[in-house]
């Protein structure tokens, strides 16, 4: 699986009305969203999200009294455990900042960005003979492993799709949904399907007899 990393912000400035007595000000709001993407790449080099959702969130008020990258670094790294993205945050205040007349006016600074953790799951043509999963096993999964009403809204499936048929969640209530042991989401007809030529996950390809179901 490889992992890769990209950020991207929405920046908004504006003059602060400050009364002359209460001296220049430089206030930067900042919002970082850290998402996760799961992406699916094929032998052929063909890739398609199949599942993405919100990790984490971070938000706090910043008073500028430098408007150096490596200072503003220094404290985004003492909040946020990701070096590269403060960097990246700290060279967009920076920026904005001088932009803004830093030291000359009062002036305050919105940042809200996103991170997101691109995590591709490369499908591996097998040389090895395809085994499929025993009828016990199907069994198993199917009274232990299907995905009732209360549990798809606990696990927020209303707007992901089935990797193997690529149809939505919502609104396919002729069929029913199983988790895999390996957290994985699919259509049972798909994935059953799947499972009576292979006897592994169609993303992450870990066997099911070597995950305790």
């Amino acid at each position: 699986m490889d992992i890769k990393e990209r950020i991207e912000g929405d920046l908004f400035t504006a003059v602060l009305q400050i009364p002359p007595r209460l001296g220049l000000r430089a206030k930067v709001f900042l919002t970082l969203d850290c998402g996760i993407e799961e992406v699916l790449r094929f032998p052929d080099g063909v890739e398609t999200i199949v599942r993405n959702w919100n990790s984490s969130r971070h938000r706090f008020n910043l008073d500028l009294l430098c408007n150096h990258a490596e200072h503003i670094c220094d404290f985004l790294c003492d909040r946020i455990p990701n070096p590269p993205a403060c960097e990246y945050l700290a060279g967009v205040i920076s920026e904005a900042s001088a932009g803004m007349g830093f030291g000359t006016r009062s002036f305050s600074i919105t940042l809200h960005a996103k991170l997101t953790q691109e995590r591709i799951l490369i499908l591996v043509p097998s040389d090895s003979p395809t085994r499929a999963a025993p009828e016990s096993l199907l069994q198993r999964l199917w009274e232990e492993r299907t995905v009732d009403e209360k549990r798809f809204k606990e696990m927020g499936l209303e707007s992901e799709t089935c990797s193997i048929c690529l149809q939505d969640f919502l609104g396919s209530s002729g069929k029913n949904l199983t988790h895999m042991p390996c957290s994985h989401v699919f259509h049972s007809d798909c994935v059953f399907e799947w499972l009576r030529k292979q006897n592994s996950c169609p993303l992450c390809r870990r066997e099911i007899s070597d995950v305790r179901v």
